[in-house]
């Protein structure tokens, strides 16, 4: 599990996700949710981008790339907040521009016209 919650399967089992989440009036609950894996080789196919989260410092670059697309799938890259990070549409590269958070957002259109929207938060420094 991420620090966003994502849970994501490395090998086939069961596993018990519990989160502890505190209010404001200092309040505890627990949240508890049973995770199976049937077939780990199926969840290694998922598209993904190949970072989620991204530390730069300006001038700086890096290259996204997809993982596990379609042959034949269309990519299109845009940044969310071109003054923070700029990115080229279709190569993925990401360039630093000056200190903020922005996201990288990237469409793969398959050849099925199924669309996946990924993002990648970006942080400049």
């Amino acid at each position: 599990v991420n620090k966003k919650g994502v849970v994501k399967g490395l090998k086939n089992g069961q596993a018990k996700i519990t989160c502890k989440v505190t209010t404001v009036d200092d309040k505890v609950y627990e949240l508890n949710s049973n995770v199976t894996v049937d077939n780990i080789s199926e969840i290694e196919d998922v598209t993904t981008l190949s970072d989620s989260e991204l530390e730069l410092t300006v001038n700086d670059t890096f290259d996204i790339d997809v993982e596990n697309k379609l042959t034949k799938a269309k990519v299109k890259f845009v940044s969310l907040d071109k003054s923070v990070a700029k990115v080229t549409s279709v190569g993925g590269i990401v360039t630093a521009l000056k200190k903020g958070n922005t996201k990288i957002q990237c469409t793969i259109t398959n050849p099925n016209k199924e669309v996946i929207v990924l993002l990648c938060d970006v942080v400049v420094e």
